[in-house]
């Protein structure tokens, strides 16, 4: 192995120990029911050996819905983000299909929003290419960024909408392209026309799904599929922006509850006032049948991939991003219960039959 992957994979797993002690931060001031001996016990049997902050299990449990009972599969976030999401998906190779510059090529087959322009830069320098990667100059970026209604978004490391900015005015093209000279690698899109199903639950945002593949023994298996849309007048979808988000049950309509980082429930959306149960969401078995049929091509990266899709004004999917690594798990399970599910036992059997791994999850 060269210095340069080693560099990688210590940078990698320095980036998930941050990960796993960041996201502890959330239990710190949330009143959690205690865990009785009984339940330490359930959890001992299912986890074995394995370091568990067992506060993790009084967090999910407490949110679920359904009069569901008690159960040790949740995934503690630290547990993924510190092993679990390092063991199925190779970091060094993820990074670099993870840019959204990249997209046009790797997902050429798949409807997607309408590209205008990118920066992409190396440690010399950067150029910029039109939508199908032809070298253009500052002049032809500002004839390009005339027209408004466009997004501008860091085509690496994007998550939770940073770095996001929105511009439906013309006559900003100067600004945007100080804006993207000073910063790293860009992706400028036209501004995404949706379904106008999606576009009634907030009408402010482009709202998407979170679907997770996970490639397992027989196949390619749907964990977890959840809608997420803005709120007071954001044009982010993000929960991390104040978004709001709801599980989707198998025949795509939405379940009854949606929540918020801060975990506040709702049975409508506090803005449209659309009421979750039951709301049919448009194409969502055609964006299980991209997501399955893409996981595989991308096995070599990881098994485990969050995809964000969203539908089109004529309700034909369309792929925002793929993430190969760090998809988080506390979203998912919040609406959806347990990510791995009935699969749980044999995740844990996989990865912490591996003694090395029962050791990290000490220090994690």
């Amino acid at each position: 192995m060269s210095i340069r992957n080693i560099l990688t994979d210590i940078i990698s797993y320095k980036q998930s120990l941050y990960r796993s002690h960041k996201s502890a931060l959330i239990l710190k001031d949330i009143d959690l029911p205690p865990i009785t001996k009984e339940q330490k016990k359930i959890i001992k049997s299912v986890w074995g050996e394995v370091k568990i902050d067992t506060r993790w299990f009084a967090y999910f449990n407490m949110y679920r819905t359904d009069d569901c009972e008690w159960t040790p599969l949740f995934i503690p976030d630290n547990l993924h983000y510190g092993i679990i999401d390092l063991y199925y998906s190779n970091y060094r190779k993820s990074r670099i299909i993870e840019d959204k510059n990249l997209n046009n090529l790797l997902y050429s087959e798949i409807y997607q929003p309408e590209t205008v322009l990118r920066k992409i830069s190396n440690r010399n320098g950067y150029i910029f290419l039109d939508k199908d990667y032809h070298i253009i100059s500052e002049n032809q970026v500002l004839n390009l960024l005339s027209d408004g209604n466009i997004i501008v978004k860091p085509s690496i490391d994007s998550g939770g909408g940073k770095g996001v900015n929105l511009f439906l005015d013309s006559n900003n093209e100067k600004e945007i392209l100080k804006h993207m000279q000073c910063s790293s690698d860009f992706i400028v899109q036209k501004v995404a026309k949706q379904h106008e199903t999606m576009s009634a639950l907030n009408e402010s945002s482009l709202n998407t799904m979170r679907l997770i593949t996970f490639i397992h023994k027989d196949g390619v298996h749907i964990l977890s599929a959840v809608a997420r849309m803005g709120s007071d007048k954001s044009y982010l979808d993000n929960a991390s922006s104040g978004g709001i988000f709801c599980g989707i049950n198998n025949n795509g309509t939405l379940k009854s509850t949606a929540y918020n980082l801060k975990l506040d429930k709702f049975d409508k959306h506090p803005n449209s006032r659309i009421v979750f149960k039951d709301y049919n969401i448009p194409g969502y078995k055609e964006c299980c049948d991209i997501v399955t049929s893409l996981a595989p091509k991308f096995y070599g990266f990881s098994r485990l991939i969050s995809w964000d899709l969203a539908i089109g004004i004529d309700g034909i999917p369309m792929l925002i991003e793929a993430n190969m690594t760090f998809g988080g798990v506390d979203i998912p399970q919040i609406a959806n219960g347990p990510l791995f599910g009935d699969l749980t036992n044999e995740v844990i059997k996989e990865i912490f039959s591996d003694k090395k791994n029962i050791w990290l999850s000490r220090f994690i």
